[in-house]
C-alpha cells in the first residue's frame, strides 16, 4: 500500500463531511483555508510524522481537501456549518 493511500483512508475516516475543517475549506475564504489545512495537518502529523515527510503529508491533505471542495462545489456532498 503506498504512503497516500493510507494517509488518505485515515482522512477519510477521521474528517467526515460535518467536520469543522471540510466546512471551512469549502465555504470560507483564503484564510479558512489555510487554517482547515492546519488543523488537519495537526492531527495527520501526530500519526504519521515521524515515518513519511511532512511536506508530503501536506500534499496529501491539500488533495483531500481540494477533491473534498470539488464534491461540494459539484453538489455530492453537503457540510456542516459551524453556527
Amino acid at each position: 500500500m503506498q504512503d497516500s493511500n493510507l494517509i488518505l483512508k485515515f482522512l477519510i475516516k477521521e474528517f467526515q463531511n460535518d467536520s469543522i475543517a471540510i466546512y471551512l475549506f469549502c465555504c470560507g475564504n483564503v484564510r479558512s483555508q489555510s487554517t482547515a489545512i492546519d488543523k488537519v495537518m495537526k492531527i495527520t502529523k501526530e500519526i504519521f510524522m515521524p515515518f513519511i515527510e511532512e511536506q508530503y503529508i501536506k500534499s496529501v491533505v491539500k488533495t483531500f481537501l481540494e477533491y473534498q471542495k470539488t464534491q461540494y462545489e459539484l453538489g455530492n456532498i453537503s457540510v456542516k456549518p459551524i453556527y
